[in-house]
């Protein structure tokens, strides 16, 4: 019996932490594609600016960057993104 225990004590232990892996591996995919999205985002934004050729197409490259900011704090329910400090 006490056998029976230990090997079942051994499998869960195995399986808990192949699932604790697994979640972190998501985790990191997900933070890795926001990640990635954002590149893109802000690398569209410096083309904008890049482009501008007067006072005008850089106020609209400034207002196309901050209506975007404004979705993503949208989407986040109005939260502003937690400080490094409060992770």
């Amino acid at each position: 019996m006490k056998v029976l225990s230990i090997v079942l004590m051994c499998v869960l232990g195995f399986a808990l932490t192949t699932q604790a892996e697994e979640g972190l591996a998501g985790k990191k995919a997900k933070a890795l594609e926001m990640i990635n999205q954002r590149i893109t985002k802000l690398q569209s934004h410096k083309a904008c600016v890049e482009k501008a050729a007067d006072k005008e197409a850089l106020v609209a490259c400034r207002k196309a960057m901050k209506a975007d900011r404004m979705e993503r704090m949208k989407n986040r329910g109005g939260k502003r993104p937690a400080k490094a400090s409060e992770e």
